[in-house]
């Protein structure tokens, strides 16, 4: 396989990569958007909660010697209740994208929830059991941008196979 023809390979799965994570990205954003603009009621904080999740990660150095490490994301859980119309519901959904987190991050969100407090919650009018007390994204614009740079990338993979 001649180098252009490898180059042209190698750019394909980088363009849909790029655009699963494009795809996803504006998913999360156009979702956050439209619940920027739904009805809200007042709920009340059952739970609040933060979980850790401990990952472990191997990488080899320079010298191919393998290392070991830790990673540990946390997991702000707040529950919390809600009556549209007579019908009540549970939700645990704080923002549309990202439930794990850096500890920093983690703990301003949680923090600002207590159990017993009330809440606003936003609701899916057409389907009130889907809810978010904040309609927007944290990771949305990330993986947009993510996305778009795998796109550029394949694509200049892509040229550079062509014009090689």
């Amino acid at each position: 396989m001649n180098p252009g023809t490898t180059l042209i390979v190698i750019a394909i799965p980088f363009a849909l990569i790029g655009a699963a994570f494009a795809a996803f990205g504006l998913k999360l954003r156009k979702r956050a958007a439209r619940a920027k603009h739904w009805p809200a009621v007042t709920g009340q904080v059952t739970y609040v909660n933060m979980l850790t999740h401990t990952q472990s990660q191997e990488h080899r150095d320079n010298d191919g010697f393998k290392h070991a490490s830790l990673r540990t994301t946390y997991e702000p859980v707040v529950r919390y209740a809600y009556s549209v119309e007579g019908s009540s519901h549970t939700s645990e959904r704080i923002c549309f994208g990202a439930v794990h987190f850096d500890q920093v991050t983690a703990y301003k969100m949680l923090n600002r929830y207590t159990n017993g407090a009330d809440v606003n919650v936003f609701y899916d009018p057409e389907d009130p059991s889907e809810a978010v007390l904040e309609p927007h994204t944290p990771g949305g614009t990330t993986a947009l941008f993510t996305g778009s740079l795998f796109i550029l990338a394949g694509l200049g993979l892509f040229l550079s196979g062509l014009f090689y």
